[in-house]
């Protein structure tokens, strides 16, 4: 799947080439905050699957002129958009599925092109439908427009390079309704969508979509790394994580709840550290800065995910490499014990083979390759035959996927909670949920499959590792 971030939103680019040499680019993102998970049709052609709120489709090329694009409710017939667009040859475009999923509308838009190389550009798409408008600043007080229209692409602005904490609120008043960091690359256009709805839910969110000279979405590449962030400690209360470098702490998400995995961050390669606080508070649950084995090391085009496991007593900042390269026609799974409670576990697909063997706490299993389809993997306490419980999931070729293991085998009542399995990206964001079937005795594990799309490439296998 493509990968859109909580405030950078940054997917791993695959063109699916046209023998037209006048052919056009064109993704989706999907803005509707209500809508469910969408499949994407063009020119009766199925480009992407299960596409959650939030997310950005991977670019493909269309022959210029005049283009079909369906958007249907993911995996049925339902189709919610069906429409006719028309690209000229050798341009970008974003086709924006926005408003609530009653009033789902198409907007194209010409993506933005990078023009000036010692500094960033940047417009201003706001899709939250409750807001009429909205001003939009930096955090230092500098007001980049006053009233932006919903649904309508601002008038472009240039700045300076480097991380900018970005600021929206309603226009007219001096309310700030969200912001996030945007690591504003020399030479690069941005694209930023507030995406959500403004309310006590603190759910709007600022995402930015850095596009290069030609206007298309630049890929995780040699300046960038991607980093997503999971809540792992069961019953803990919603969380900020921020991420640090050079003495500056950048907040990267909010309002991040017990197993839930926030979209990934795209920063420049470097060292950094992590630190979650209490959401909306300068409460710090932890932080890796000090004292600390870390920064940790992100390097160029690598992508990882910092989980925060343990208790609210004891917290720990454990971080994943999620880069891997899926083999045509397969689909990667790997998975990770993240209960810090439960027993070392043997994982196995059923009537398939074998994921992990006595993976104890922390432990990670590496990425094996797997046929597409469904599939039901089933948990064991090691070296017996005590099934803890079973989760269907369906893989699709060419995209990889971490199972997690996640939550508590005991605790107190308030913590026993029914088990079940939610389908991720493996940068983040919820898209698709499978019920699990607890066998044994009752539990709060709380399983996470996440999936990052990785198409057409062929390559070494690199298992993941904890860093």
């Amino acid at each position: 799947m493509s990968n859109w971030k909580f405030s950078f939103y940054l997917l791993a680019c695959v063109v699916f080439f046209d023998t037209n040499s006048r052919a056009a680019s064109l993704d989706i993102l999907a803005a509707s905050p209500d809508a469910p998970q969408l499949d994407v049709i063009v020119n009766g052609q199925i480009i992407d699957q299960f596409v959650p709120f939030r997310q950005l489709t991977v670019p493909v090329s269309i022959p210029d002129g005049m283009d079909t694009v369906k958007v249907n409710v993911a995996g049925t017939t339902t189709t919610l958009i069906n429409t006719t667009i028309d690209v000229s040859p050798g341009q970008s475009y974003t086709l924006v599925a926005g408003n609530t999923v009653a009033r789902l509308a198409p907007t194209l838009l010409v993506n933005p092109v990078a023009a000036d190389p010692a500094n960033a550009s940047l417009q201003l798409l706001p899709e939250d439908p409750t807001t009429s408008a909205v001003f939009w600043q930096v955090a230092s007080g500098a007001t980049l427009a006053g009233s932006v229209a919903y649904n309508t692409l601002s008038a472009a602005v240039t700045l300076a390079p480097g991380p900018t904490v970005l600021q929206i609120g309603a226009a007219g008043s001096n309310t700030v309704l969200a912001q996030g960091t945007a690591q504003l690359a020399a030479g690069s256009a941005n694209l930023i969508g507030v995406l959500g709805v403004a309310g006590a839910s603190g759910d709007l969110a600022v995402q930015v979509i850095p596009y290069n000279l030609t206007g298309v979405p630049i890929p995780a590449g040699s300046q960038t790394a991607t980093v997503s962030f999971t809540n792992a400690i069961a019953a803990a209360p919603g969380l900020d994580f921020y991420l640090g470098s050079s003495g500056q702490v950048s907040p990267t998400a909010n309002f991040v709840p017990f197993r839930q995995t926030t979209g990934a961050v795209t920063v420049p390669a470097g060292s950094y550290f992590v630190q979650a606080n209490l959401a909306n508070t300068s409460t710090q649950v932890v932080s890796t800065g000090s004292p600390s084995s870390f920064p940790q090391s992100f390097t160029a085009g690598g992508a990882y995910s910092a989980v925060l496991v343990g208790s609210l007593a004891s917290p720990q900042v454990v971080v994943f490499s999620d880069q891997t390269t899926t083999l045509p026609g397969l689909a990667a799974l790997r998975v990770l014990n993240l209960s810090p409670d439960a027993p070392a576990l043997d994982i196995k697909v059923e009537g398939g083979p074998t994921l992990a063997t006595a993976l104890t706490y922390l432990g990670d299993g590496g990425y094996i390759d797997l046929s597409p389809g469904m599939d039901q993997i089933d948990v064991f306490a090691s070296g017996t035959n005590t099934l803890l419980f079973s989760k269907a999931i369906d893989l699709v070729a060419g995209h990889d996927y971490s199972f997690d293991v996640e939550g508590l085998i005991s605790g107190s009542a308030q913590l026993q909670q029914q088990l079940q399995g939610v389908l991720v990206d493996q940068s983040g964001f919820n898209v698709n949920e499978v019920s699990s079937t607890a066998v044994a005795e009752p539990a709060s594990i709380w399983v996470f499959a996440s999936a990052a799309a990785v198409f057409g490439l062929v390559g070494a296998r690199r298992r993941a590792s904890k860093l």
